[in-house]
């Protein structure tokens, strides 16, 4: 079973399953006195202004409308 897991870049932050990229963080430079976090998972996105936010947002999504196993609770 694969277990969902955030990895990052520069200025992403994905969330994988297996192989399989199931949702991104990204970090927008439109604004350029506050920063914003654009997200997108299972065709939702939308933008907040932190990125604990935006993973719990992603993570919420993935477990409402994904077929994977949920993550786990540490």
């Amino acid at each position: 079973m694969n277990i969902p897991a955030w990895e990052h870049s520069y200025r992403r932050h994905g969330l994988w399953v297996g192989l399989e990229r199931v949702g991104y963080i990204g970090l927008s430079l439109k604004n350029k006195n506050k920063t914003v976090y654009s997200y997108n998972c299972c065709g939702i996105s939308g933008r907040v202004e932190s990125l604990r936010i935006a993973k719990r947002k992603v993570e919420e999504i993935f477990e409402k409308h994904s077929r994977h196993a949920p993550f786990k609770k540490v």
